[in-house]
């Protein structure tokens, strides 16, 4: 994608946040499952929690843009 405007600009950022928030989602999940620690289990579980509801918040922003 050529970012000839700043509305390209936003729209790659926005992609390129989603992207990585994917893929710590992935990474703290695995996280969660192999801890054994309560309190660490628990952290890890507000972690997944929290990168799922920024997910669910960008995605749509996304979608909207084409």
């Amino acid at each position: 994608m050529a970012l000839n405007t700043l509305k390209d600009v936003y729209i790659d950022q926005l992609q390129d946040i989603y992207s990585a928030d994917r893929q710590s989602l992935e990474a703290t999940k695995k996280l969660h499952e192999r801890a054994s620690d309560p309190q660490l289990k628990a952290a890890l579980k507000r972690g997944v929690d929290g990168i799922q509801s920024g997910i669910d918040t960008l995605k749509p922003i996304i979608e909207g843009h084409g």
